[in-house]
């Protein structure tokens, strides 16, 4: 889309007459090459014409990709994966990306592009039992009497390598009922349970090697559109980003560096069914060498941890008032900013940066 122009003023052209773009002088913090920052498009009517880029030693920082549908975002974290692995950088990352929608395939350069049924992952760890029990409790909505049926199941599973999720189901069969209401919340558990093991999704959920780092840089696309029942594709994100964050704990990634993009943040993230283990990844996880982006088109949506522990943001096009003041509390945005954001163009952003003094209106391209 063409834009009008006068002297020194670029103008967005979305919905008419709406505020001006500024002029733009970026001044940054500190000195980046090019070999140790990922171009991610231009700033907007700039004095004089520059790049805008993110730097790589940011990316375990954490990224926050926020706007309204359309907007450009998917775009955008497209353009910074393929950036990333079309070139050495002194930190090399290998992408992964949890595609909700089966997008990132078309859009990537040379994608290894995996069926989550051929990379099954356990429920259940192998921590400590009430631990597993809170995580099934937060990606099953479990009732406390059925957290409390789950423990006693773990109890007389004492003793295993690890809680198989079939195991933990036959064990639930055989238990006597103490009561009325530990028979009707054993039952009822037993049905969330079994929801994961029925038909196409038998064998989705158990234990398996995982090689997130195996074949070099190229991206590894999780293609979870095949997961067609979205509790369970729900479910099954939460305990692979759990087993991530576990082996990235243990130190099994070594000096190897993974970027895991997280589409539809707010199944995981949101604030009225976030799941805990993962707030933890946005605080912890960047000490052992995992970056996160984080995919959302409402900010206002998600946990405020998402806002505090993304050191990046782009934000794209938001008309929601509530989002913007999020985002103005957030990220102290110049007014000037704030204003044109509801009518940003597709693809046009305000880059949040470290490596910047100020805020930017960027165009990735």
């Amino acid at each position: 889309m063409k834009r009008r122009e006068s002297v020194g003023v670029i103008y967005p052209t979305s919905l008419g007459v709406i505020p001006k773009y500024p002029v733009q002088e970026p001044v940054k913090t500190r000195e980046v090459s090019s070999e140790e920052c990922i171009v991610l498009g231009e700033v907007v009517n700039s004095i004089p014409p520059v790049d805008a880029c993110v730097p790589v030693e940011d990316l375990n920082k954490h990224i926050l990709v926020t706007g309204a549908t359309g907007s450009g975002k998917t775009f955008t974290v497209a353009t910074l994966v393929n950036r990333l692995t079309t070139r050495e950088y002194p930190f090399n990352y290998r992408p992964l990306v949890l595609d909700w929608h089966g997008e990132y395939g078309r859009l990537l350069k040379n994608p290894k592009v995996v069926d989550p049924f051929q990379l099954p992952v356990p429920l259940f760890g192998d921590e400590d039992p009430n631990a597993s029990v809170d995580f099934a409790s937060q990606v099953l909505a479990l009732t406390p009497a059925q957290e409390y049926v789950l423990l006693k199941a773990f109890e007389n599973l004492r003793g295993w390598d690890h809680l198989d999720l079939t195991g933990v189901i036959e064990t639930l069969e055989k238990m006597v009922d103490e009561s009325g209401w530990f028979r009707e919340s054993r039952l009822s558990l037993m049905r969330k349970l079994r929801r994961l093991v029925v038909g196409k999704y038998r064998g989705l959920f158990k234990e398996t090697r995982i090689g997130f780092l195996d074949n070099a840089r190229s991206p590894l696309v999780i293609d979870l559109s095949r997961v067609g029942d979205l509790t369970i594709r729900r479910v099954y994100v939460a305990a692979l980003l759990k087993k991530i964050f576990d082996l990235a704990v243990r130190g099994e990634f070594g000096v190897s560096k993974l970027l895991v993009v997280v589409e539809e943040a707010r199944n995981l993230l949101g604030k009225e069914n976030h799941v805990d283990v993962l707030v933890k990844m946005l605080d912890e996880v960047r000490k052992f060498g995992v970056g996160l982006v984080v995919v959302s088109q409402s900010p206002s949506s998600l946990v405020e941890d998402v806002m505090v522990n993304t050191s990046t943001k782009i934000v794209h096009s938001v008309k929601s008032a509530v989002d913007l003041e999020v985002l103005d509390k957030a990220t102290n945005m110049p007014v000037e900013l704030r204003e044109v954001i509801p009518y940003l163009d597709k693809g046009e952003a305000v880059l949040f940066s470290g490596l910047y003094k100020k805020p930017l209106l960027v165009k990735v391209v």
